[in-house]
């Protein structure tokens, strides 16, 4: 039998996974080939994370770019190299995770461009966690 106190604290549980969203941006791109993956954002809400996977092979040959699409068009990037400032990541075999404190509002766009320089098809493979839980009130604004 449960008690009280594991039902308040399952419920807490549910509470705060069903306050997050796991989004999944995964295609093959053709060689030689740009595009850009999508997701509306459902309510006010911060970016916690950013996880960006490369597959053995891929050898710097994808550029993913992972971006805020605001009202008014007004375009966010959510990574750049503090000794390049460029705002895409490459790699070969290699998971980049960066946790962020991003705030977006509802009907923004999160977006990731990524272009295949390379000879082969590969797969992008980006997931992005979205906590709606207080909305903005969430994001360390700096």
């Amino acid at each position: 039998m449960e008690t009280l106190k594991t039902l308040r604290r399952k419920e807490m549980i549910s509470q705060v996974l069903n306050n997050k969203e796991i989004v999944l941006f995964k295609k093959t791109i053709p060689a030689g080939t740009t595009e850009t993956l999508q997701s509306r954002v459902k309510a006010d809400a911060t970016i916690e994370q950013c996880q960006i996977r490369f597959y053995s092979g891929q050898v710097g040959t994808l550029e993913v770019y992972p971006f805020i699409e605001a009202r008014g068009n007004m375009v966010r990037p959510l990574y750049t190299a503090v000794t390049t400032g460029e705002k895409f990541l490459s790699g070969d075999d290699d998971l980049f995770v960066f946790d962020l404190s991003e705030p977006v509002k509802y009907d923004d766009f999160i977006k990731v461009t990524v272009s295949n320089t390379g000879s082969y098809d590969y797969t992008l493979f980006v997931v992005m966690t979205l906590d709606y839980a207080k909305g903005l009130e969430r994001a360390v604004m700096l």
